[in-house]
């Protein structure tokens, strides 16, 4: 099986995909080999090893039994605790098995690149490397070193007679993921017979391991069964099917999402389910990051086909208003609206940058208004209550008023709501502010009259803090609120949705905006008409 599994990863090589890893975690032998099973049966090209987990030290006997009718190739890892490892015994004894593993007939046998020198003697004693690749290792859990300490350590390990150079580093900066991605390429240029296995460790890593087959990475990690031997590692299943790491290629045009936070972001799971159902050779990748400005830039300067590559992203809380620093162009509406929720890469290379939140947003609310039996232009003359002086507020904001809505701002810091107001227009425009006591106590709702539309354009209430609420049930009684429209999507039912219904409103979803929006994005990013119903089945059945 082993041999056949060694076959199919050799030819995915060929392809230009990065080989698909998964660790093993389990504490004893037999756990050990159940999930190299697994993990072959997932899909990876290649299970690591992890020796260093296994409760009890293992004998050359217990390593033969692992290794002996394996369902996938392996690489041989023994991590010592000082390399963030597990293992804390002799070090003759970890680099004599290693050699053994060598012995045996492992496909990879993964060294670090300190210990490098003095094993060598010991797999030279033992026989050589035979069929057996090396990899040499190096590993850094605080930072991603500047550029050339990491070329430094690739040549080291080149020097050391690595086959394939690997480091991990963790990512701390927004940067620090682009110049990872970026180390294959410049290795090559000094020599191309070193394969390189280059990863950003964390969440703000994540593109790192997403991307490693379009940027000539030779291997990239997931989790199986959410057991990560390393932090950030996706799960094996979404690199195999929701990002479609296999068939990856450097000609697959990387789209993403710009925020923080985004983990809890359906955006992937939608956007490439889109691609995939429409033929867009595309990937669609989250990008944590504190400064949309500083990661976009970091992957145009670590290298020109990493920022060219990236042709289009979006945007979400809480950089629709800084995204505006990088665009070249801005789309009428985006202007006018004072923030952007996605950015097209134009032919001259700059960004163009536009507002889908606002038309899907207030879309949603006029359907529903008008399923409910108000009428055709239901928002005119209508009290809208707007929670959040973002660039989502921004949006439903200018929405709601540019279909004769008589708009009120509330923000937690008033003097934004103010900002906003006047920005678009203040009073004699329909727009004004209120303070956000006045909306809890429940005295705007009940100044406003009946028939208000309460919209949270906010992250409160997104997961995990399902139980907060930007308004108090008690400020909705008796106030005749006709409908809550909430932002936030993850879950679809938040509390601020459920209390509105409870006092006779009608609830707006969150998913009605995101899929509209991104359904826009899709046909600005690509060209290509979206499949709507898919990506709103998978949306939905991604948060069932």
């Amino acid at each position: 099986a082993a041999h056949a599994a060694a076959a199919e990863a050799a030819g995915a090589e060929a392809q230009g995909a990065a080989l698909l890893c998964a660790s093993t975690t389990a504490r004893d032998a037999a756990g050990a080999r159940a999930q190299v099973a697994a993990a072959a049966a997932a899909g990876v090209d290649v299970v690591e090893l992890r020796l260093d987990y296994l409760s009890e030290e293992p004998t050359a006997a217990d390593l033969a039994a692992m290794l002996d009718e394996r369902e996938a190739p392996v690489i041989v890892t023994y991590r010592p605790d000082w390399e963030g490892g597990e293992y804390k015994g002799e070090e003759d004894a970890r680099l004599e098995l290693l050699a053994k593993a060598v012995a045996l007939g492992a496909e990879y046998v993964d060294i670090e690149l300190i210990a490098a020198e003095r094993f060598a003697p010991v797999l030279e004693a033992a026989g050589g490397k035979r069929s057996c690749s090396l990899i040499v290792s190096n590993h850094d859990y605080e930072k991603t070193p500047d550029d050339e300490v990491l070329m430094d350590k690739l040549r080291a390990m080149v020097a050391a007679g690595a086959d394939v150079a690997k480091l991990a580093c963790m990512a701390a900066a927004d940067g620090d993921a682009a110049r990872m991605l970026a180390l294959p390429s410049r290795l090559a240029e000094e020599d191309p017979d070193t394969k390189v296995i280059s990863l950003a460790m964390g969440e703000r890593g994540v593109s790192s391991r997403i991307l490693a087959s379009k940027y000539g990475g030779y291997l990239t990690f997931g989790a199986m069964g959410g057991a990560a031997s390393a932090p950030g590692q996706p799960p094996i299943e979404a690199l195999v099917s929701t990002f479609r790491s296999k068939s990856m290629r450097s000609a697959t045009k990387v789209y993403g999402l710009l925020g923080n936070p985004v983990a809890q972001s359906k955006g992937a799971a939608l956007h490439n389910a889109a691609y995939e159902a429409t033929g867009v050779d595309a990937v669609y990748v989250p990008f944590l990051c504190d400064s949309p400005t500083d990661l976009v830039r970091s992957f145009d300067a670590a290298d020109e086909a990493l920022g060219a590559d990236c042709a289009g992203f979006s945007v979400t809380i809480p950089h629709k208003t800084a995204a505006m620093e990088l665009c070249d162009e801005l789309d009428p509406l985006a202007e006018r609206i004072g923030a952007v929720n996605t950015l097209v890469r134009m032919a001259g290379g700059g960004f163009k940058g536009y507002n889908t939140d606002s038309s899907a947003a207030i879309g949603a609310i006029v359907s529903a208004l008008e399923d409910a039996g108000a009428g055709t232009d239901p928002l005119k003359g209508r009290p809208v209550v707007v929670i959040g002086a973002g660039g989502a507020g921004r949006a439903l904001a200018a929405g709601a008023q540019a279909l004769g809505a008589r708009v009120t701002i509330v923000n937690r810091t008033a003097n934004k709501a103010v900002a906003l107001a006047e920005s678009l227009g203040g009073d004699a425009a329909g727009v004004t502010a209120a303070t956000y006591e006045d909306l809890q106590s429940g005295e705007l709702l009940k100044a406003l009259g009946a028939g208000a539309v309460l919209a949270n354009s906010t992250s409160v209430g997104m997961v995990p803090d399902v139980d907060a609420t930007p308004v108090p049930r008690e400020a909705m009684a008796d106030a005749g609120v006709a409908a809550v429209f909430d932002a936030v999507y993850n879950p679809m039912t938040t509390r601020l949705l459920a209390d509105g219904v409870a006092e006779g409103a009608v609830a707006v979803s969150g998913v009605e905006m995101f899929v509209g929006q991104a359904a826009e994005q899709f046909r600005l990013f690509t060209g290509v008409e979206p499949p709507v119903d898919l990506m709103r089945k998978t949306v939905v059945d991604a948060l069932n």
